[in-house]
């Protein structure tokens, strides 16, 4: 990966609160912000326990149509 696309990357994780950053001299030194990614991993759950179950139960359905095509 290219330090431009690195540095993209990294400017877009800044504006998005993920990660913070401080200069140093030339570098810039950046830190990870969890907060955030707290906050998405919970939100996600939600949509993690409906979609196993739909899954499971598309599972089961492929499963009975499967055998009785057979």
């Amino acid at each position: 990966m290219s330090m431009p696309a690195i540095s993209q990357h990294l400017n877009i994780l800044s504006e998005a609160g993920l990660v913070t950053q401080r200069r140093v001299g030339r570098q810039r030194l950046y830190k990870l912000s969890p907060e955030p990614l707290k906050q998405v991993s919970a939100w996600i759950s939600h949509y993690d326990i409906f979609w196993q179950d739909k899954l499971e139960a598309l599972g089961e359905y492929l499963e009975e149509t499967s055998c009785n095509n057979q």
